[in-house]
């Protein structure tokens, strides 16, 4: 299945997806805009869910199903085929709390994984309407237009995303981090922070056991754009089932400042 965006005007595969995706993302907006979310807490505090959430996921659901029926799917809520190979994933809303605060920094993330590798990876942020995607060994965009990493190569010029799992139980090594760099930023949106990383606005970034959905998209925007991505031994090895596993520790970066993270991490 190719989506390449050279074509994408012409690509039905690819006009589908944006345009389900774009609409379930103004539909979302609306929801936080409305104030009524029916928020509920998950099994930690820093984690809740929302009526956005589920009606999200449900529109995504039926979105691959109706397109794609031969395809499983991996979705952050309530669907978890039997995938071995071959699936989709889905987060309708990740970083539900900024969401939820009334805040911009979440994002709608989808991925299609084939034969364990990811083919296809789309993040959207409807509160600035920036669609970013990537196909594999075809390069990553953002609103139709190539992307690429930074080039900063010495941590004192840079900005770093910690996701707030590693800075609670990473105390001391992220403050030694933070002293040796520009600015670090800690959002809660996992997967837009990837895309960021892949469109060169950030130089690196640092999380602990993500679950597949979180990272499937990130992983392919960031490598498309010139820059690495591995976990904490420096292995392009993650956990695909949607586990919160320590084989999902991540570092992405530019490249150029993947060493000495792996280094300090």
């Amino acid at each position: 299945m190719s989506l390449y965006p050279d074509s994408c005007e012409n690509n039905t595969t690819y006009q589908i997806l944006k345009k389900g995706v774009t609409e379930i993302g103004e539909m979302v907006m609306a929801m936080q805009q409305s104030g009524n979310l029916g928020t509920t807490q998950k099994e930690s505090i820093h984690s809740i869910l929302t009526v956005a959430d589920k009606e999200a996921e449900s529109k995504l659901i039926d979105l691959i199903k109706s397109n794609f029926p031969e395809n499983a799917i991996l979705s952050e809520e309530s669907f978890s085929e039997n995938h071995t190979k071959t699936f989709w994933t889905i987060d309708p809303i990740d970083g539900t709390s900024f969401f939820e605060h009334g805040l911009r920094d979440w994002s709608i993330n989808l991925s299609f994984v084939e034969n364990n590798k990811i083919q296809f990876g789309m993040t959207y942020c409807p509160s600035v309407r920036e669609l970013f995607f990537a196909e594999a060994g075809r390069g990553a965009f953002l609103n139709g237009k190539s992307i690429q990493v930074s080039s900063r190569d010495k941590l004192k010029d840079s900005i770093i995303y910690i996701g707030n799992k590693a800075f609670i139980q990473h105390i001391d090594t992220i403050h030694t981090l933070a002293k040796n760099i520009r600015s670090a930023w800690i959002t809660g949106s996992t997967g837009l922070v990837l895309a960021n990383l892949a469109a060169g606005r950030v130089d690196a970034a640092i999380q602990i056991e993500q679950p597949f959905w979180d990272i499937a998209p990130g992983i392919l925007l960031v490598q498309e754009a010139g820059g690495m991505f591995t976990n904490w031994q420096g292995e392009e090895d993650f956990d695909m089932s949607g586990a919160y596993t320590q084989q999902n520790n991540i570092i992405a970066s530019n490249g150029a400042l993947h060493k000495s993270l792996l280094t300090l991490f």
